[in-house]
């Protein structure tokens, strides 16, 4: 298998959906441009609740996060592969070095 947009999205939203807070908390690779092995991405991620109150939904907070990135995944650059995820709450640490690994499989 070669490296793909379609597949690098899917990953990149699988691995980012586990950072977005909420119970409507979701990510979305908006932008995967693949040259050879190095990888542009950019992730939108949607921290959000919502509650049901009184038989209507309410939105108790609802914001965005965007994570963007370059990675060589054959040769990933250490400071390439760590982000913080910042929300309202804080932020998160978080790193993609099991992300590359995985593309990087895909790449040979």
């Amino acid at each position: 298998m070669y490296l793909t947009e379609e597949v690098v999205r899917l990953i990149l939203d699988q691995f980012f959906d586990g950072t977005a807070m909420g119970n409507r908390g979701q990510a979305n690779a908006e932008r995967v441009v693949i040259d050879g092995t190095n990888i542009d991405f950019k992730v939108v991620i949607l921290h959000k609740e919502k509650k049901r109150i009184l038989g209507k939904d309410v939105t108790v907070y609802s914001m965005t996060t965007d994570v963007e990135g370059k990675v060589d995944v054959l040769n990933p650059d250490p400071n390439s592969v760590s982000y913080t995820v910042k929300h309202s709450f804080g932020g998160i640490s978080v790193s993609i070095e099991d992300v590359v690994e995985v593309l990087a499989a895909l790449a040979v």
